[in-house]
């Protein structure tokens, strides 16, 4: 690669309350997965930020919830918009008190709570299915 390369950080968070994850249908006019279901929300690390700040920012700014964050159980690897540009990230496991969000428009379209097994019937990806089924491994796995 030559020094014109682009390279990005990112986080994912599936978000869980009462035993259901929130899933959030991105805008149509994202630039990368438009109009697509996905687990939670997902954002870039800005420069100075760890990614458990990334995490807890793209949360709060997405969706207006607080969460906490339970433990990374997930890393990815993708190619974001038309650009290709280059991404690895960490998925977390993040849990909430409440149920009452409230989306930014530019980000996404709709949201709803689903199961694990709803989300898998909804999700159309498979590398998502694998990631919310990493998750419930993880999860029964996991000692809180």
């Amino acid at each position: 690669m030559g020094n014109n390369a682009q390279f990005g950080a990112a986080v994912a968070v599936l978000i869980e309350h009462n035993g259901k994850i929130l899933l959030c249908r991105r805008s149509t006019d994202r630039n990368h997965g438009a109009n697509e279901w996905e687990a939670g929300v997902t954002g870039g690390i800005e420069s100075g930020e760890t990614p458990e700040q990334s995490a807890l920012r793209e949360v709060k700014e997405e969706t207006q919830l607080d969460v906490t964050l339970i433990a990374p159980f997930n890393t990815f690897h993708f190619y974001r918009g038309s650009e290709r540009v280059e991404h690895v990230g960490i998925s977390f496991w993040a849990t909430s008190e409440s149920d009452n969000v409230t989306i930014d428009s530019h980000e996404h379209s709709e949201y709803r709570w689903a199961t694990p097994e709803e989300a898998l019937e909804i999700i159309e990806q498979p590398w998502l299915q694998d990631e919310i089924r990493k998750f419930l491994d993880f999860k029964s796995r996991y000692r809180l």
